[in-house]
C-alpha cells in the first residue's frame, strides 16, 4: 500500500533576470491525495477491497461535504476519481479544494473473499 496527500503544484510560466522565460512550481488551491493498493488482478478476483479516503475539518468546512451513512465523501468542493486498475496495482485519487478541510487520510479494506468474507487488512493511512 502507498499513500501520498499535499498540496497539488501548478507549472506557472515566470521570469528571471532581465526576462529569461522560465517554469516554475508553485501551490494551488487543491489538495491532492492518492491510495494505491499493489494486488495483482488474479489476487483481486479472489477477494473484495476498497480504497476510501476520509476528510477532516471544522464544522464550517463539514458544511460544503455530503457524505454517506457511514461517513465517507461522497460530494463537495472537490472530487474522487474512479478507481484505475492494472495488471499488478489499483489506483484511487481524489482532489478537495484546500479551503473545505483540513486533512485527508485514506483507508485500504480487503477482505478474504468477494463476498461474505472476513476482513483481512483493515488499514487507516495518514501521509508523512
Amino acid at each position: 500500500m502507498d499513500f501520498e496527500a499535499g498540496i497539488k503544484m501548478d507549472l506557472e510560466m515566470g521570469a528571471v533576470g532581465i526576462g529569461a522565460p522560465v517554469m516554475r512550481r508553485v501551490p494551488s488551491d487543491t489538495y491532492e491525495a492518492r491510495i494505491t493498493l499493489y494486488i495483482p488482478k488474479a489476487l483481486r478476483e479472489q477477494v473484495k477491497y476498497q480504497l476510501t479516503f476520509w476528510m477532516s475539518g471544522n464544522s464550517d468546512q463539514q458544511k460544503g461535504w455530503e457524505l454517506s451513512g457511514d461517513g465517507k465523501f461522497v460530494d463537495g468542493p472537490g472530487y474522487i476519481d474512479d478507481q484505475e486498475e492494472t495488471e499488478d496495482f489499483v489506483t484511487r485519487r481524489a482532489e478537495i479544494n484546500r479551503d473545505a478541510v483540513s486533512g485527508i487520510s485514506g483507508q485500504v479494506t480487503i477482505w478474504d473473499a468477494p463476498v461474505d468474507g472476513e476482513i483481512i487488512v483493515d488499514e487507516r493511512l495518514t501521509a508523512n
